[in-house]
This record gives C-alpha cells, structure tokens and sequence, in this order.
C-alpha cells in the first residue's frame, strides 16, 4: 500500500496522469481552434503552486486532475458565454474589463519602487499636507439668532460662567455638542464659519470664558482650553504615507498617458 502512495507521488505518474486528462478532454471536445483548449506547462505548474499555498502539500494527482479539469470547465463556459454574446450589452461586465485593466495599466507604474530621491522630491513639494495641523480645545455656550436680542447682556452672561457651577444651564442645545478637543482649523471652519474660526484660534488659552462670537448658527459664548501650533514634520517620521501618495501619483500618471496614447488611435463618431 505504501509502494502504490509512493508511486502515486511520483513525477513520471503525475505526468502520466496530466497528459491522460489532457488526451481526453481533446478528444472530447471538437478539432476547431475555438473548441480547443489548450493548457501549458507553466498553466498546469500554477494550477499545482496555488493548491501548496493554499494545503501546505504537493496536490495528489487525482486532486490536481480534478483542478486541471476545473480550469477547463471554466475556459469551456467562458467561450460559451462570449459565443453567446452574453457580454457584449453586459454593463457590470464591461465595467470590470475596464477596471482590470486600468489596474494592470496602474501597476505596471509601480513595479520598480521609488528612490529615496524621489520621495524626499515629492516630500519637499507637498511639505504642508504632511505638516500637523493647528488644533484647538474649547468649549462653547449657544444662543440662536432668534433667541437674543439688542438688550441681551453678554458681559452678565460671561460672569455667570466664570463663576457659576451650574453653567451647562446656560445656552442653548448645539447639534454639533459643546465641548471640542484638538480640532484643526479647518475643521472649526467647516461646522461653524471661516470667521468664527479665525476668531477663536486668536484667543488665549487661559481658560476664561469670552465673546460673543457668530457662526453659522448664531451666537457663542467661548472658552478656550489649549492651542497647538502648527507645527513641520520630518521626511523620516512620515516616509511610509509619502511613499503610499507618490505611488498613487504615478498609478494616475500612468494611466493618463496611456488614456492619451489610445485616444489617438480612436475616432469617436456622434449621432
């Protein structure tokens, strides 16, 4: 019994039995080019190395039959399909032609890694969307527009919550909440107004509240907990993120080129 495993394991045997399945599945399908399959070495060897990664062993010949088999099957029904047209009005079908190859445009780009030199190039040109931002922590009180006046007395408002406890009864509720932590710039901008922004990051850290300032929404009373100034960072402690955007540069650069290339080669005729 042992004999006959090890025999089964063998090349010779292996190759016997890929060829036997190759003989009968020409046999079984007609003579004509577009009713032959043919399935080369370097196919039958991948077909093999994709079953090791996946089992950790060498595929039986009986199971590797089966997998040369399968492949056959599947280039079988795939020429069925295209015989049959089913592919030509097939919007999902022409959509993931077109993204295979623009992946396979795209990586082609990217086979040979950048060099340090071209990073740090790229790094130099785009040093402020690596750079930290400014941030801020704050929290505010709120009062919408139709809810004060000319009579509302802000500096009384202002005591009442540099000396009150109960000062969350003071204000408003606010969709966005009342307390922020280490925001950036934009982002205070982007909920409550560039002026307001700009505003309030000129404002002293010093824990008291001040105001009123405007949003969008209407008015705040403020209170300013820390500011962090922008600030550079080094080419080393982001080398990985430069890398990932400069990659992605080159995929679209890529593309692009290749976009051009075609279009000229194309005429486009409209009704």
């Amino acid at each position: 019994m042992n004999s006959l495993k090890r025999f089964l394991r063998e090349p010779i045997f292996i190759c016997l039995a890929i060829g036997l399945l190759l003989f009968l599945l020409d046999r079984w399908l007609d003579s004509g080019d577009a009713k032959t399959i043919t399935l080369s070495k370097e196919e039958v060897e991948g077909i093999a190395a994709r079953w090791f990664d996946q089992m950790g062993r060498e595929p039986l010949p009986a199971e590797l039959a089966g997998l040369i088999e399968e492949r056959a099957q599947e280039e079988m029904l795939l020429r069925e399909a295209q015989h049959l047209g089913l592919a030509d009005a097939d919007v999902i079908v022409q959509r993931r032609l077109i993204q295979k190859l623009r992946f396979l445009v795209e990586d082609s780009a990217v086979v040979e890694p950048a060099s340090i030199a071209s990073l740090e190039s790229y790094f130099d040109m785009n040093r402020a969307q690596y750079g930290q931002a400014a941030t801020i922590s704050f929290t505010h009180r709120f009062w919408s527009s139709d809810s004060i006046d000319d009579d509302t007395d802000w500096n009384r408002l202002l005591d009442r919550l540099n000396s009150a406890d109960d000062d969350e009864l003071i204000g408003s509720a606010f969709m966005l909440g009342k307390d922020f932590v280490a925001v950036p710039l934009q982002r205070v901008a982007d909920d409550f107004g560039r002026a307001f922004a700009t505003e309030i990051f000129q404002l002293d850290a010093d824990g008291e509240w001040t105001g009123p300032l405007t949003s969008h929404y209407g008015v705040h009373l403020v209170r300013v907990e820390r500011v962090t100034p922008a600030h550079d960072v080094d080419f080393d402690s982001v080398v990985d993120k430069v890398r990932s955007d400069f990659d992605l540069v080159r995929r679209e650069e890529a593309f692009r080129e290749y976009l051009d290339e075609i279009e000229e080669q194309y005429t486009v005729v409209l009704p």
